[in-house]
């Protein structure tokens, strides 16, 4: 069983597994059949032999720990075999903010400002919040409430398979 790019991937990540039977030809016989991969007992696939090989790919393995077996469920001629385990982590994929600033310079008593920022892709709200300076935020709207610089700054949350995204 061989897994690729690596064993340590972000979320997202396309991984081609690859299981074989060896040897694959015994005179004029060929093995046949398919090669099911399971991750922890649940099946991923069970792709068709084509020269002693079969591979799958797939980029939804949930963030953690994962336990990979390759299982050959043999033929006439030839014998079952299953894999060695082979561990795939899985860590939580980076996520960015893109944030919209307000325009500025503004006059102390301009109505409130909206605040427009996309996130990543966790699903999570962008949340506004003022860093420092006299301002109040309600969703995506910034009031000012006095003279002076107003810093905001925008976050978002991550979740099982995203990492919080860095503040903006």
């Amino acid at each position: 069983l061989a897994v690729s790019p690596g064993t340590t991937e972000p979320y997202g990540t396309n991984l081609v597994m690859t299981g074989s039977v060896s040897p694959y030809t015994s005179g004029s016989n060929t093995a046949t059949g398919t090669i099911s991969f399971y991750d922890s007992g649940t099946l991923l696939g069970s792709p068709s032999i084509a020269s002693g090989q079969a591979s799958i790919s797939i980029s939804t393995l949930a963030a953690g720990s994962h336990s990979i077996t390759a299982v050959y469920g043999g033929d006439a001629n030839f014998a079952g075999s299953t894999s060695a385990a082979q561990g795939v982590t899985i860590n939580p994929a980076a996520q960015t903010i893109t944030f919209t600033p307000p325009s500025s310079p503004v006059t102390y008593g301009v109505a409130p400002i909206t605040l427009s920022a996309t996130g990543g892709a966790s699903g999570n709200a962008v949340i506004f919040s003022i860093v420092s300076g006299l301002g109040s935020i309600s969703g995506s709207t910034l009031t000012i409430t006095g003279v002076g610089t107003v810093v905001v700054a925008a976050n978002q949350a991550g979740n099982a398979n995203y990492a919080a995204a860095t503040q903006v």
